[in-house]
């Protein structure tokens, strides 16, 4: 299974983004030399999800980390492609424990309508 190091220390800078005080690493799984960096400073709303459908994940600190992770990886620039983004999503809200039900729900959403933001757009 993929794995997440270091504990999530934000600071709000707006009501609506948050800049990250500390870079973590996703390790994915089956490779461990495999390793994406989300840097400290990296700005985030942590998710653009309806609010509707954050009932789905219960607790936000089962999608905080795998949501900035993933909104890092949309900017295009890390030569991952939109679908693969989308998995290390689904799997990174798996490594904190949510249920492969929740996270494919979330994971379906980016699938349908996270091309607009595809590309840091």
């Amino acid at each position: 299974m993929s794995k997440f190091t270091a504990p999530l220390i934000v600071e709000c800078i707006d009501g609506t983004n948050w800049k990250l005080h500390e870079s973590f690493n996703f390790y994915l799984e089956g490779d461990v030399h495999k390793i994406i960096v989300v840097p400290k400073g990296y700005v985030t709303d942590f998710a653009s999800v309806p609010k509707i459908l954050r009932i789905f994940a219960k607790n936000s600190e089962l999608f905080n980390k795998a949501s900035i992770l993933h909104d890092f990886l949309y900017d295009g620039t890390t030569g991952y492609s939109r679908e693969n983004c989308d998995e290390f999503y689904r799997d990174g809200m798996r490594v904190f424990g949510m249920s492969d039900f929740r996270s494919n729900i979330f994971y379906k959403m980016c699938r349908l309508f996270g091309k607009s933001k595809w590309g840091g757009q």
